[in-house]
């Protein structure tokens, strides 16, 4: 899934107006994410609650409520002026990477609801023991994806942040065409199932469940858009703002295997296919193996040509390869404190500990932002600060997860 990141990043680069196409790209893919947030954790909601007929009904109209409030929300933020408000009042985009985002959004109106809806039979057919049908479906949209880019980028003229939008939103419905295909017999094993329990009963317990992760959601995503705000607050923020995007593709490539984490523990705990104990250690060695892949981009200079070759920066985008080369080492951490926080949240969704996660989701949000805040009056550079303040951020965030189990095992 993350490869999508660096495909737009090096399509966008090699266009006209390429820094303020990233810029807007950022922009876009910062307030879609934030918008599609209460619809994230429905695979890991799916999971932990769906197994019989009664279940399925509560949890799919759910899915449906959420998908419509999101889809509603992505039209306030691309055809009123909620836009201007949020992305130049609030985070201090200039209005000219404000409008070039506008487009974009639209184009995107119904990537959450088809999201959403992919998550919610994810779930099932991860409960059903059908996990390689999500590879399939995740190869199927990024071989639609690329092939929408290249194509687009070579035949038309709309600038590199809508190519991007139409890309990813073609690729994010046929994969859920090709899910809802899949999951029909998945779907029918657990509708076989009755529980005969009450359905407004079932659906304050999924909302009581949901809420929080939805929370968790929103609180990690908003990461990227704060950031930006202080960003947009920095003298150089020309280049940062269009760097930033870049930068944060290229971590989440390797990011990506500790947040799958959290997924693959909740599902080996309910399987019942591995302990507490062994989704730590694989975490770790994730954590660690992934992190090492950044030391050694950092360390191989041919590494990194390589990497600004794909992204198509070498021999052009001079600052912001720069800024990139500066901001990258910067972030050697951020990949084992993603491992370890997925674990661990993976194992609070297991025993339906939800808040417990919204909780450390909020002490960690809350030090990045007091932390940024402190940081404006800094001369320091302001990417490899922000990369600094990420690891900080999600390392208290776990710690303050890990205080009630600390508690427990006191005599």
């Amino acid at each position: 899934m993350v490869l999508e990141a660096p495909l737009f990043s090096s399509t966008i680069a090699g266009l006209p107006d390429s820094a303020r196409q990233l810029r807007a790209w950022g922009l876009t893919m910062q307030l879609s994410l934030c918008i599609e947030s209460p619809v994230i954790m429905l695979l890991a909601s799916s999971l932990a609650f769906v197994h019989s007929a009664e279940t399925y009904a509560v949890t799919r109209k759910l899915t449906i409520i959420l998908c419509c409030y999101c889809t509603a929300l992505t039209f306030l933020a691309g055809w009123t002026p909620l836009l201007d408000i949020v992305a130049n009042g609030w985070l201090g985009f200039p209005m000219e990477t404000v409008e070039a985002s506008r487009n974009p959004l639209r184009i995107m109106l119904f990537w959450s609801a088809a999201i959403g809806w992919r998550r919610f039979l994810q779930g099932i057919l991860i409960h059903q023991g059908q996990a390689q049908r999500l590879v399939h479906g995740t190869l199927l949209r990024l071989t639609v994806i690329f092939l929408t880019t290249v194509t687009m980028a070579r035949t038309v003229n709309v600038g590199g942040a809508a190519i991007a939008a139409t890309a990813i939103m073609v690729g994010v419905l046929i994969e859920s065409v090709y899910v809802t295909v899949v999951s029909k017999p998945a779907v029918k094993l657990v509708t076989n199932v009755t529980c005969g329990n009450d359905a407004s009963t079932l659906m304050r317990k999924l909302i009581r469940f949901h809420t929080p992760l939805a929370a968790t959601s929103l609180l990690g995503l908003i990461v990227q858009p704060v950031v930006s705000q202080f960003l947009a607050g920095k003298p150089d923020s020309y280049v940062s703002l269009a760097v930033w995007p870049v930068l944060f593709g290229i971590v989440l490539e390797l990011r990506g295997w500790g947040i799958s984490v959290q997924e693959l523990a909740v599902g080996r705990l309910k399987q019942k296919r591995s302990t507490e104990r062994g989704i730590w250690l694989f975490a770790i060695f994730v954590g660690v193996l992934t992190s090492a892949v950044v030391i050694l981009i950092c360390l191989v200079p041919a590494l990194m040509q390589c990497i600004e070759k794909i992204l198509n920066l070498d021999g052009r985008n001079r600052e912001i390869r720069v800024a990139l080369e500066q901001a990258l080492p910067w972030c050697i951490g951020l990949p084992l404190s993603t491992s370890l926080l997925s674990a661990h949240r993976g194992i609070l969704a297991y025993k339906k500990q939800s808040l417990l996660v919204s909780a450390g989701m909020v002490v960690g949000i809350v030090t990045l932002i007091g932390c940024l805040w402190i940081a404006r009056a800094s001369q320091f550079a302001a990417l490899p600060t922000a990369c600094v303040i990420l690891v900080i951020s999600e390392l208290v965030s776990l710690g303050v997860q890990l205080l009630p189990l600390k508690a427990r095992h006191r005599p």
